[in-house]
């Protein structure tokens, strides 16, 4: 009786990245684990786990051979990530030239100086800026981070607004949970509603880039979009009962400004 040739033994080929390799043997070269897994960025399959480093972790995501870690942490194919490098090597370019450059680097989107110190090569108060406060809400974190009402549609942009009664609009519908009204000073122009957040250090000028102001009338045309703010994901924090979390509110409000002495918060 002839010998029976078993099927040879193939270590599983999926790289793991410097947390550990993939040792198991197999068939066909690709472990139970790995055999079925798909990139997260194209959905091809899947060959090694991401190692961008995330300070004490890894990101460890399932990519295929061409997707990669992009600058605006998304995965992405490898030509999209070398774009995304080149734009922002180009960025920095531009900024280190515009430093001595009387000339204002411009943000394409927003159509205003690109940074408070691109703004300040110009005329701010003849431009129609003013030095003002803005307010926004954020969950109470101990020290732990900012955790600040978001727009729902706009995952980036923060609830900011020189306006309290819209900020206390804006708080009596989101989730109670612990929070608290904070406020910054900025360059705002109440006419376009964009704003530069001063900061503690001048030289940290060139980071602050415009932000857009919640008005009445923006406020306005959200109402039909059934809940436009959410809470920031990060922290946990506590639950409230919704009366406390009215309290708290005409509370803070109170207290940052008078006229809400008569002001029913439902």
């Amino acid at each position: 009786m002839a010998d029976v040739k078993m099927p040879e033994s193939i270590p599983c080929k999926f790289d793991a990245g410097s947390r550990t390799h993939c040792k198991k043997l197999s068939d066909n070269g690709w472990c139970s684990e790995h055999d079925h897994l798909k990139c997260v960025s194209c959905g091809k399959k899947a060959v090694k786990s991401c190692d961008y480093d995330m300070g004490s972790l890894l990101c460890g995501s399932n990519l295929c051979e061409t997707c990669e870690h992009g600058e605006s942490g998304k995965h992405v194919t490898k030509d999209v990530a070398l774009k995304m490098r080149q734009e922002k090597q180009t960025k920095e370019e531009q900024m280190i030239a515009s430093r001595t450059s009387p000339i204002q680097l411009m943000d394409e989107k927003l159509g205003v100086p690109a940074t408070l110190f691109e703004l300040f090569k110009g005329d701010w108060q003849k431009e129609g800026y003013q030095f003002i406060k803005l307010y926004f809400i954020e969950l109470s974190s101990g020290g732990m981070g900012c955790y600040p009402a978001v727009f729902s549609s706009e995952k980036k942009r923060i609830v900011l607004t020189n306006n309290l009664h819209l900020l206390v609009r804006v708080w009596q519908n989101l989730e109670p949970r612990e929070s608290r009204i904070r406020s910054v000073s900025a360059y705002v122009n109440l006419s376009t509603n964009i704003g530069y957040i001063d900061p503690e250090s001048p030289k940290d000028r060139e980071e602050m880039k415009p932000w857009r102001i919640l008005s009445a009338d923006e406020l306005a045309s959200l109402a039909g979009e059934g809940e436009p703010f959410r809470w920031a994901f990060g922290l946990i924090s506590n639950n409230l009962r919704r009366d406390d979390f009215l309290e708290r509110l005409s509370k803070q409000a109170l207290e940052i400004d008078p006229t809400f002495a008569n002001a029913k918060i439902t």
